[in-house]
């Protein structure tokens, strides 16, 4: 399943799949970098798996979910869902985040001024001193 991120959103990458819940993972047999979220702690698999597609267009999610470990040594092929059920609730619980993220980060003031704040100035933005 693939998700855009707007291209609005100037954080890296790394720090959008983060606070996705993600950890990054990087195959030293491919040289490609990915983005891995267990569903467990007690075993690796099943995992959400995703890649980040990167273009003049902007970058866009490529979701999926590895059921198991590929079957044999040298092969690439594994169980994958794409358009299963948890596929499409983790990618709706993406699109709610990646959008919550949009919104936090304009601020309207008393001037009627719009600002950026970053994750601490919303934290004390409600406090008096």
């Amino acid at each position: 399943m693939k998700l855009p991120i707007s291209p609005n959103n100037n954080e890296s990458t790394r720090n959008i799949m983060r606070k996705l819940g993600y950890f990054e993972n990087f195959d030293r047999h491919t040289g490609k970098t990915s983005y891995i979220k267990r569903i467990s702690r007690e075993s690796f698999y099943p995992r959400f798996h995703v890649y980040i597609a990167e273009s003049d267009a902007g970058r866009v999610i490529d979701l999926h979910l590895d059921q198991k470990r590929p079957s044999y040594a040298g092969s690439h092929a594994h169980n994958a869902e794409y358009d299963s059920e948890p596929v499409k609730r983790e990618a709706e619980r993406m699109r709610g985040i990646l959008a919550g993220m949009e919104t936090a980060k304009v601020v309207h003031t008393e001037t009627g001024i719009k600002e950026k704040k970053g994750w601490w100035g919303r934290i004390w933005e409600n406090f008096k001193f």
